[in-house]
């Protein structure tokens, strides 16, 4: 019998905690289900003297070496931004303070993804097993986690 994940509530895990001193560039409806889960990124200022995470609001694409570019601005399609940069740190501080609306996993790992037909098993590195119907992986381009699902 597998785990019904409806029933699943939302879960964090989280491997280096506090301690990643990168900085992330998330899309503007990252930042809106961020806010869903009860984390604004407003609140990211308190720990970085008072300043807003930088908006998005110009992307410029281009290929080095070949002709073309394009640049697009968020008030071309009238929104504010096309997203926000954060400290990794403070976005995680930022979650470990908000968990009550869902559940913060740290330090942990994600060891196997196994997907199923309407869900995805999980298994970490300190034996816990989750079950999800999304399973968003944030591990960097040369995981082998996104091999597994496919």
């Amino acid at each position: 019998d597998a785990a019904d994940p409806e029933q699943t509530s939302k879960s964090l895990v989280d491997f280096n905690p506090f301690t990643d001193t990168r900085v992330i560039a998330l899309a503007r409806r990252t930042v809106e289900e961020l806010s869903h889960m009860g984390l604004n990124l407003d609140d990211v200022a308190k720990q970085h003297n008072g300043e807003l995470p930088p908006q998005i609001k110009h992307i410029e694409v281009s290929d080095k070496g070949h002709l073309g570019l394009l640049n697009l601005q968020s008030s071309d399609y009238h929104i504010d931004a096309f997203g926000q940069v954060v400290s990794l740190s403070a976005l995680t501080r930022l979650a470990a303070g908000a968990a009550s609306s869902y559940q913060y996993i740290a330090p942990a790992k994600v060891t196997n993804v196994k997907q199923q037909c309407n869900f995805v098993e999980v298994q970490l590195d300190n034996g816990q097993s989750l079950t999800t119907k999304l399973l968003v992986l944030a591990d960097g381009g040369r995981s082998g986690l996104a091999d597994q699902v496919g």
